[in-house]
């Protein structure tokens, strides 16, 4: 039979050394050879001298072999014989260490495989693009017969079936399919082995015609569907933001994680029957299959609310999949099966699939991951198990405080905390894992700090909203010396977990009160913001619980700005970064908040009203609108404003006209106006409003505009305008009258909204009081009471007519 790679003849490659080419083994050498049968078996052999032998993997990827590998695969020449051996070569590679995989991969290893699975897959163009399949004679031998067997029918009927010694037509077409089968197996094996290393990014986009040949596939035997499972799966994971090692992250593991799946690429895995596909598996009942499958479920459903409800209304078999996967959750299930099935029902709940309060996710997913987290579980299932409670329970009150008070979950995980690794720790089945936990538990010394990371990730979910939660948490010694700890030696990944509790923890009066005042925890984070390589992640996470700690009544307060945190923080608001910008402006609102006015004067020295109004004309709303509420409370209280205002008059009246004036959303004029209404309250500030008909006319316009919120500002403004209690009353309410805006009071009284009313009421008394006092000639002896700001002040009913956005708690996100 007719082997010949002629077509393909290639010399060895000529920047081997000559050293390295007298160390070349017999059969490598031959794998360039002219002669077909030489060429073929040295295939053979090379199969069997990497098997199971990482030093001679590497020698084979070193000595440029992959390149000759695939140039045999693509020659229209090579039989499906030859390229079955070639693949099951490839296929050992790969299942060698991370970076022979990663050799592969920049070898161009996969668009080959892609194609030549395509090629096996379309119906017809297959006997063009296969053009030969060699036989052996003899199996223990290895011989090679003389004649070429076409892929196409036609060939196979010509051939005589009567031919003494020859099997017949129908033999022949068993055969062939048989041999076309295992080399398309043998390509889903390669493909499998290759993805599960995690060292391929994922496909900026999908072939249409490649994902329907894979999909088509997953439905024939387990091997199959194990196969095509692992490449869904593994093709659209999410990325890793930060590093679990120490140190800056590895080349490969750059490579692992290049890029996240996009939500485009589940779109398009589902609307080709992806989702039909791990449906039909996960009813299989074998492990091998139905592993894969949960984790191409969970990867479909990631951080994309559109696919997890479409996933989630499929059926099979009558049975609706969430209903399936609750059923694996039984004890009598397989561990690693209970945790895959778990997991899916987490990210179906937080794509909105199934609700909080949903039986499937509140008494059975919640109570399973809890189960897995017990002290009798394999560590490895510990760590996965609480990284999947810690996502189930962030963004619900109501799985936070149901999970805390389950099964004494929380000195449990104080148990995470201080564990002491064995002798013989159980390592997971690479198949256990998930594409998101491919790797990480390579190395059994780090699972103290995987331990570690996994409950103070689980900490930081359940005291996010809770008060009594927290106290749980941090009663008890040693979690904010742990804390502290991790955030000075700790991994990327486990400074970001501890920040991220203690973000939790800083969103208590009491705990900021108490907790914080023996420990330095201020100072680890003001090192972390100083960090010029710290992840951005881990950075955004550190300036959160810089604006807790930055609150009033928290004793970290002084500490902070001992330690320069004003200019840390104005540094941040310069950077590129949106989340830095927002973060670092809330601390800086925060600090401002009724601080000294020296305070107020070094942040003004650090963050100019010029470096203000280049952040306000981003025209981000979240972005302007905290700027805006910065100047509100550095406008503040009374005795603050006119020095303040002496020197920064003009560039702030600049900002605020500039926002009147634009096309911004209602809720930013409403904090510009807000700003003047502080501005107002200030003696000799108030002059230089009253004396700018440009400020008249635009409170005279937003009086009558039909928008309680914006008329309810412009009219607390009028309202210190018009305070008798300040000098120079009358020639002030003279100008306010001169400007209309006392008429518009007037046809404010009728307003059916009770917050407006109430300012109006005010600011037309004062109007009452001048004309009343005028008449009797009792001017000087009026005595006022001020106004309270409503909503947005920071003490109703104080004796301050500023606005000030008051005590502004962090949240849990890390978000706008």
């Amino acid at each position: 039979m007719d082997v010949s790679v002629m077509d393909i003849d290639a010399p060895a490659p000529a920047d081997v050394s000559s050293q390295l080419q007298q160390s070349i083994n017999p059969h490598i050498e031959n794998l360039y050879s002219n002669n077909a049968k030489k060429c073929f078996h040295a295939v053979v052999e090379l199969k069997f001298a990497v098997i199971g032998s990482p030093k001679s993997k590497a020698n084979v990827i070193m000595q440029g072999c992959v390149a000759r590998l695939l140039q045999i695969l693509r020659a229209p020449g090579s039989g499906l014989l030859l390229k079955t051996e070639v693949v099951t070569v490839i296929n050992s590679l790969a299942k060698g260490q991370a970076a022979h995989t990663a050799s592969l991969v920049q070898a161009g290893v996969l668009p080959v495989l892609w194609e030549q699975l395509e090629a096996c897959g379309v119906q017809g163009s297959s006997s063009q693009y296969l053009s030969k399949v060699t036989f052996t004679d003899n199996s223990d031998t290895g011989s090679i017969s003389d004649e070429p067997i076409n892929i196409s029918a036609g060939q196979l009927s010509d051939r005589d079936s009567a031919t003494e010694g020859r099997p017949s037509n129908e033999e022949y077409r068993k055969k062939l399919l048989k041999i076309v089968f295992n080399y398309t197996q043998m390509l889903l094996c390669c493909l499998r082995s290759i993805y599960r290393q995690g060292c391929v990014p994922p496909p900026p986009s999908w072939n249409h015609k490649m994902l329907s040949t894979l999909i088509k596939y997953g439905y024939h035997p387990p091997t199959n569907q194990e196969c095509v499972a692992n490449i869904l799966a593994y093709a659209c994971k999410s990325t890793p933001t930060v590093s679990r090692e120490h140190g800056h992250t590895s080349v490969l593991r750059v490579l692992s994680h290049h890029t996240a799946a996009c939500e485009e690429q589940q779109k398009q895995l589902v609307e080709a029957g992806a989702g039909q596909l791990v449906a039909s598996m996960i009813r299989s009942s074998l492990t091998t299959v139905q592993l894969p499958a949960l984790h191409c479920l969970t990867a479909l459903a990631k951080n994309n609310a559109a696919v997890s409800k479409e996933v989630a209304r499929i059926s099979h078999c009558g049975v609706p999949l969430p209903d399936r996967l609750v059923e694996l959750l039984s004890c009598h299930t397989e561990l690693a099966v209970q945790l895959a099935a778990a997991t899916a029902l987490v990210w179906l709940n937080r794509g909105g699939a199934l609700s909080h309060s949903d039986p499937r996710i509140r008494h059975k997913t919640l109570q399973c991951l809890i189960r897995l987290c017990a002290s009798d579980r394999p560590t490895w299932l510990r760590v996965e198990a609480a990284r999947e409670l810690a996502h189930v329970t962030e963004r619900s009150e109501e799985l936070q405080a149901a999970a805390a008070i389950t099964d004494h979950l929380i000195p449990t995980l104080k148990e995470f905390l201080c564990h002491v690794p064995v002798e013989n720790e159980q390592v997971p089945k690479p198949e256990y894992l998930s594409p998101s936990s491919c790797g990480q538990f390579d190395e059994p010394e780090l699972l103290c700090d995987l331990m570690c990371e996994a409950a103070l990730l689980v900490y930081a979910a359940l005291a996010a909203n809770n008060e009594v939660v927290r106290q749980k948490v941090v009663k008890g010694q040693g979690l904010i010396e742990c804390i502290c700890t991790k955030l000075e030696t700790g991994t990327p990944a486990l400074k970001l977990a501890a920040v991220r509790c203690l973000h939790s923890l800083t969103r208590s009066v009491h705990t900021l009160r108490t907790t914080f005042q023996d420990n330095n925890v201020w100072h680890v984070l003001v090192t972390i913001l100083q960090d010029p390589s710290a992840d951005d992640e881990l950075t955004v996470s550190a300036l959160c619980v810089v604006c807790n700690l930055s609150l009033q009544f928290s004793l970290s307060k002084e500490h902070l700005l001992k330690s320069d945190i004003i200019a840390i923080l104005a540094k941040f608001t310069k950077s590129e970064n949106f989340q830095f910008k927002y973060n670092a402006l809330w601390g800086l609102m925060n600090i401002a908040y009724q601080d000294e006015l020296s305070v107020k004067e070094t942040i003004l020295k650090h963050l100019t009203v010029d470096e203000m109004f280049n952040l306000i004309s981003t025209n981000n709303v979240n972005l302007v609108c905290k700027t805006l509420g910065l100047l509100r409370n550095l406008l503040s209280p009374k005795q603050h404003i006119d020095s303040i205002m002496s020197s920064n008059s003009n560039a702030v009246l600049q900002i605020i006209i500039w926002l009147l004036e634009g096309s911004l959303c209602a809720e930013v004029k409403e904090q510009a106006l807000c700003v003047l209404v502080n501005i107002a309250n200030g003696e000799k500030s108030k002059e230089v409003l009253i004396g700018n008909d440009d400020i008249l006319k635009k409170l005279f316009n937003y009086m009558r505009l039909q928008a309680p919120s914006l008329q309810t500002a412009a009219t607390m403004c009028v309202g210190n305008l018009a305070d008798t209690s300040d000098p120079n009353p009358v020639e002030r309410q003279l100008r306010l009258r001169e400007a209309r805006i006392a008429k518009a009071l007037e046809g404010l009284l009728s307003t059916p909204n009770t917050a407006l009313y109430d300012k109006v009421k005010y600011a037309f008394d004062m109007f009452k009081c001048i004309s009343s006092a005028s008449s009797t000639g009792g001017l000087s002896t009026i005595t006022t009471s001020t106004a309270s700001i409503g909503n947005n002040s920071a003490s109703n009913g104080s004796s301050s007519a500023s606005s000030t956005p008051g005590p502004n708690w962090r949240s849990a996100d890390s978000g706008s």
